[in-house]
C-alpha cells in the first residue's frame, strides 16, 4: 500500500482538505475525499485493477497515479470547480495588463509543468527469457493526453542480482508509440524483469514486465 496525502487548500475564504489514499492490492483503488469543515464535499476514486498481475502492480506506477489525481484535485480546487456556491464568472476577480491569449497560455504552461508522462503497453509478445519479444507502447502526457515525440526509450534486463543489461533503443514516432523487437536473454525461473524507461526533458517514466523462463516444445 503506497503511503497517501494530505493537503489544506484555501479558496475563496474557505479551506478545502483534500486527502488522497491508496486502498491497496485487494481493493487497488485510488481514494480522494475532498473536506470543508469537517464534512465530506466530493469523492473520487480511480482503479488501477489493469495494472495488478499475478497479485503484484509496479508501486512506482501507483505513486504516480495517486500524485497525478491529488493535484489534479487541488488545481480544480484553486479554479472554483468544487465550491458550493459554484462557478464564478470567467474573469471575475482578474486584473491584468495580459491579453487573453496570454492568460490562456501562460495557463496551459502551468499545467504542463505537473503533467506526469505515461508510458503504456498497446501490444506484448514473446516476454520469455531466451525468446523474441515484440512489444508496442503509448508514450502520453496523463493531462492532456497528448503524445510524446521523438522520445528516448532503452529496453534493459534487470536481474535479481543487480545487474542491468541495455538490450534495445528505440524512439517514439510522431503518434507517440514506440516499436521495437529483439531478443530477451534466457533468464533463471522468474528472476528478471524487462524494463522499458522513457526519458523526456528531463520527466521520466517505467514500464516493467515479469519474465518467465522459455519452454521447449513438448516439455513442462
Amino acid at each position: 500500500m503506497i503511503t497517501g496525502y494530505n493537503t489544506d487548500v484555501p479558496f475563496q475564504g474557505k479551506v478545502y482538505h483534500v486527502q488522497t489514499e491508496d486502498k491497496g492490492i485487494d481493493n487497488p483503488t485510488i481514494e480522494s475525499l475532498i473536506y470543508v469543515g469537517g464534512e465530506i464535499l466530493a469523492a473520487f476514486r480511480t482503479s488501477y485493477s489493469k495494472m495488478v498481475r499475478h497479485g503484484r502492480c509496479d508501486e512506482k506506477e501507483v505513486t504516480r497515479l495517486l500524485e497525478a489525481q491529488h493535484h489534479r484535485l487541488i488545481r480544480e480546487i484553486r479554479q472554483g470547480r468544487h465550491d458550493p456556491e459554484g462557478l464564478k464568472p470567467i474573469g471575475e476577480g482578474l486584473i491584468t495588463d495580459r491579453s487573453l491569449d496570454q492568460v490562456v497560455l501562460d495557463y496551459i504552461g502551468e499545467l504542463l509543468k505537473e503533467e506526469i508522462l505515461e508510458l503504456t503497453p498497446l501490444s506484448e509478445d514473446g516476454l520469455e527469457g531466451g525468446g523474441t519479444c515484440h512489444l508496442q507502447l503509448l508514450a502520453r502526457g496523463n493531462l492532456t493526453g497528448r503524445p510524446i515525440r521523438n522520445a528516448n526509450v532503452v529496453f534493459q534486463l534487470e536481474r535479481d542480482t543487480g545487474s542491468q543489461e541495455v538490450l534495445c533503443k528505440e524512439k517514439t514516432g510522431t503518434d507517440g508509440i514506440v516499436r521495437a523487437r529483439f531478443p530477451i536473454p534466457a533468464v533463471k525461473g522468474d528472476s528478471g524483469l524487462l524494463v522499458a524507461l522513457l526519458d523526456h526533458e528531463a520527466c521520466k517514466a517505467r514500464c516493467e514486465w515479469k519474465l518467465g523462463s522459455r519452454r521447449e516444445s513438448g516439455k513442462r
